[in-house]
């Protein structure tokens, strides 16, 4: 199943495998209390082990595999009796095999499956663990979160406790290098795909 941000609708869209258009929901919402709709473009969707579907517009809403409204958290949400925390620019989610869920905001946050804020990983700058404008992450099968780095044209792989363990890219337009990294995924193989914008391109590095 294919899960697509149709951010100009403002909805998710589901296709099979073979694209054919299964479902849809969601719309601009009216109203800040507009449950299980969008008051602002989604930027990105992440599924959990039970096919749950989380989205990120401004907040996390969290959705059954058909659509249906479970819960949200994040800038609106304490207006609805969830958790009070309040995101800045969050843009990217993954969740990891334990249904944890991290968001991209200016550094790297966790949230436990019941919504509960467990910590951030990073800072400002650009040494090792802190992230300049990250836009993008994901988690492979070891609970690694890899994160794309963008205002540092680098990729960083961190542990599950947000320890680094380490980075690669520059800016360039060579091989390895990045203009503005801003999406990553990895494969059952462990293999990481980072879209390259600025190059526009998408390159494929193995999980070393």
């Amino acid at each position: 199943i294919v899960y697509v941000v149709d951010a100009g609708n403002c909805r998710i869209q589901k296709f099979d495998s073979d694209g054919k258009f299964v479902g849809a929901w969601g719309h601009r919402g009216n109203s800040m209390g507009d449950l299980g709709y969008y008051y602002v473009e989604p930027k990105s969707v992440a599924l959990d082990g039970a096919g749950n579907v989380y989205v990120v517009d401004g907040r996390i809403q969290k959705f059954t595999p058909t659509g249906k409204f479970i819960t949200l958290w994040g800038t609106y949400a304490s207006m609805n009796g969830n958790s009070s925390y309040n995101f800045t620019d969050a843009k990217s989610l993954a969740v990891d095999g334990f249904g944890n869920i991290y968001a991209d905001d200016v550094f790297i946050l966790k949230f436990a499956p019941n919504t509960k804020y467990l910590g951030e990983f990073g800072t400002a700058g650009k040494g090792e663990g802190q992230f300049h404008l990250p836009w993008g992450l994901t988690v492979d099968a070891q609970g690694h979160i890899f994160v794309a780095d963008m205002g540092n044209n680098r990729i960083q792989k961190l542990d599950s406790r947000g320890k680094f363990v380490t980075a690669w890219g520059s800016f360039g337009s060579g091989k390895g290098q990045f203009k503005g990294p801003c999406g990553i995924a990895v494969d059952g193989s462990g293999n990481v795909y980072v879209t390259d914008l600025g190059n526009h391109r998408v390159q494929k590095f193995a999980s070393n």
